[in-house]
Order: C-alpha cells, then sequence, then structure tokens
C-alpha cells in the first residue's frame, strides 16, 4: 500500500530544504511555504527565490500528438518534482525546462526534453519529448523525437504545488 500523502511530504521537503540548508533530519516542523496563485509564484521567482514544483499527474489531464492532433489519455499516479532553475516571465505565462540523459522503458538511452508553462488562469501544463541515442544525429533536422506527451494541470493543491 502507498502513501501518497507521506511520499508528497517527502518529496517536498527533500527539494526545498537542501535549498535552505537543511537536512531531512534537522526539520524540526519547518515546512516548505508554498505558492499558490500566479501572482505569488511571478513575485517569489522576480524576488530570487529559490522555488520548487511537485506535480502530481493524477490532479491533470494527459495527451500524447499523434497524426491529425492530439489523442486523449488516462490519468497518471505518477509524481514528481524539480528546482525551478531557469525560468522566463513573458506576458501571457511563466516558463521553465528540464533536459536530461534518461532510460525509457525498453532500456534504451534517450534524451528527454521537458518544457513547463504556468499561466495568470490558475493552470501549467508540461511536455515532454524524448530523442532516442540511436536516432540522434549531429546534423540540423535529423533528430527525431518520439510523439510528446503533454500534461494540463491546476496550479496551489490540483496537479502542481509551487514551493519554497
Amino acid at each position: 500500500m502507498h502513501n501518497y500523502t507521506a511520499m508528497r511530504i517527502m518529496v517536498l521537503l527533500g527539494l526545498a530544504l537542501p535549498a535552505a540548508g537543511v537536512s531531512a533530519q534537522d526539520t524540526g516542523g519547518l515546512r516548505a511555504k508554498t505558492f499558490d496563485t500566479y501572482n505569488k509564484i511571478e513575485k517569489a521567482l522576480e524576488n530570487g527565490q529559490r522555488l520548487s514544483v511537485v506535480l502530481h499527474f493524477g490532479g491533470c489531464d494527459r495527451t500524447r500528438s499523434a497524426a491529425g492532433g492530439h489523442v486523449m489519455l488516462g490519468r497518471s499516479d505518477n509524481h514528481g518534482g524539480l528546482p525551478i532553475q531557469d525560468f522566463m516571465i513573458l506576458p501571457d505565462h511563466i516558463a521553465f525546462s528540464l533536459v536530461h540523459t534518461t532510460v525509457d522503458a525498453d532500456n534504451n538511452i534517450v534524451y528527454e526534453f521537458n518544457r513547463y508553462k504556468v499561466s495568470p488562469t490558475g493552470t501549467g501544463s508540461t511536455s515532454s519529448a524524448k530523442v532516442e541515442m540511436s536516432t540522434y544525429s549531429w546534423k540540423a533536422g535529423e533528430m527525431q523525437a518520439q510523439p510528446v506527451t503533454s500534461y494540463t494541470c491546476d496550479t496551489g493543491g490540483g496537479g502542481a504545488d509551487f514551493t519554497g
């Protein structure tokens, strides 16, 4: 049996405390501050505050790109988080990204490109594309990305929680 609430708290503390110089053993009741509106997230980033986002994909709508449009998929029980390292505040949204090397379900080494977007309407979205190392080429136009999976989430307690 999974205790997702306890796991969610551990992820929040695991992301927020190292940035504050506190180990998990020293918490002493310390809780991460949450930012549940677009304006609070924007202001915190503008003021140089280190934020993390925890995504609960079960609270998000999931689609996959396909020929002729997008296919709606079922919800996912996956969840995870990341610190916001670099960001851009645009007139209609805040954007940040993560690129990393990982191993896919078929044990292939892939580059994964993740794009995150938060809008003033209280929703956020994330999409990812993977490039298999076996098809990767340094020549322009030869990089073949797999279909993109996208999630649309409510911010502040739905599918995406921002902490700092």
